[in-house]
């Protein structure tokens, strides 16, 4: 009887010891004498180099280094592998118990398949689980339509066997946010994936997130895309391209809508000095995208900037220390109000029955088009 596959568990790091036990906790926890975990570190400054430094753990082998972002840290970390099966977990996510018996009883049931995907869990800061995430065996096209398409790959819920790496090659060290879907494009074009039907990772939304920055996320994504619609079959290409065309106006519409808001905010601030306080209320991906650019807004001003949402579930993806709007008294004449959702009749008649008036006191996020972002400027 053949050895059981082994597992070489990869980790790029870089100042993410907030969460980073967390994620060693849940490798430790499979319970594997054969596991190897590789961290490879681009130089944190948070601590995170004493925190390994601390480790007692044969299993775990770690390096702190410069590295050219997370894909060099990856193929730095890939080329120090040994197991026969790789797994990629970030440091602020984590494994689920029984992962590894899962992936690699579906390995050893297809020993054709180089990749297994499982199932995963949603989890916000607190590590609190509130979405399950489904997937499924996603073919080339559905991949190359990503975003578009519904497919659902979800990273650490997804493991490959390491000879892969021979017939595909690395991650691809100029993508900053996607290199684990252009991977899965590569790999899905040599062969089918296996799906296992359990939960495998969880993993963790939250506002420090890289990819919280979802316009040059997205913008990543649909260039990417575009390289690969070559692959699909000749019939297929035009639909495809027209999708991802759509895509892109989508999101740079967002973009300028956004500009737009920005600029008539500083508008606004230049032309009211008696402002003190910007509250950006009801926040969700246009509140987020507003509130990475707020610092430039206010700086030299002496304004305190306040993040107000009432939505029984907030977005994950917000930093936290978002208050409710019962938690904030309105001072008329002496803050502005940036109200996100495009319409929403709701939170505009609660402001008006504060006593602020629209286009004074609160502006309104309109339709996302380059001539009409706001309403009631």
């Amino acid at each position: 009887m053949s050895a059981p596959l082994s597992f070489s568990i990869l980790t790029p790091s870089l100042n993410g010891l907030r969460f980073l036990p967390d994620a060693v906790a849940s490798v430790a926890a499979q319970n594997d004498p054969s596991v190897q975990h590789i961290i490879m570190d681009g130089g944190s400054t948070d601590g995170t180099v004493d925190w390994l430094r601390g480790r007692n753990d044969p299993r775990l082998v770690w390096r702190s280094e410069p590295d050219r972002g997370q894909s060099d840290a990856l193929n730095k970390a890939l080329a120090q592998a040994t197991g026969d099966v790789i797994g990629w977990i970030n440091t602020d996510d984590r494994f689920l118990p029984g992962a590894f018996d899962a992936v690699r009883s579906t390995f050893e049931r297809f020993p054709h398949v180089n990749v297994v995907i499982g199932d995963y869990r949603l989890i916000d800061a607190g590590g609190r689980a509130y979405q399950d995430m489904l997937t499924q065996e996603w073919g080339v096209e559905s991949l190359v339509l990503c975003g578009i398409s519904g497919a659902l790959v979800g990273q650490p819920a997804t493991f490959f066997r390491r000879r892969l790496v021979e017939s595909i090659g690395q991650f691809d060290v100029d993508l900053h946010y996607c290199m684990d879907w252009e991977f899965w494009i590569r790999a899905r074009q040599v062969g089918p994936f296996a799906h296992t039907e359990s939960f495998l990772a969880e993993f963790r939304v939250h506002g420090s997130a890289k990819t919280a920055d979802d316009l040059r996320h997205m913008d990543e994504v649909m260039d990417m895309c575009d390289r690969y619609v070559a692959v699909l079959p000749s019939y297929k290409r035009a639909a495809a391209q027209k999708l991802l065309d759509e895509r892109r106006a989508d999101q740079q519409r967002h973009r300028q809508a956004l500009d737009a808001v920005v600029a008539a905010l500083r508008e606004r601030l230049s032309e009211s000095p008696t402002i003190g306080r910007l509250v950006v209320y009801a926040m969700g991906h246009n509140g987020r995208r507003l509130y990475r650019r707020l610092g430039d807004i206010v700086r030299g001003r002496s304004i305190e900037v306040l993040l107000v949402d009432d939505s029984s579930t907030p977005n994950p993806l917000m930093p936290e220390g978002v208050m409710t709007s019962s938690e904030v008294t309105m001072q008329p004449g002496r803050q502005l109000v940036v109200v996100t959702p495009w319409q929403d009749a709701g939170i505009v008649g609660r402001l008006r029955g504060m006593g602020l008036n629209e286009g004074r006191d609160f502006i309104r996020w309109s339709a996302p088009t380059a001539a009409g972002a706001l309403a009631g400027a």
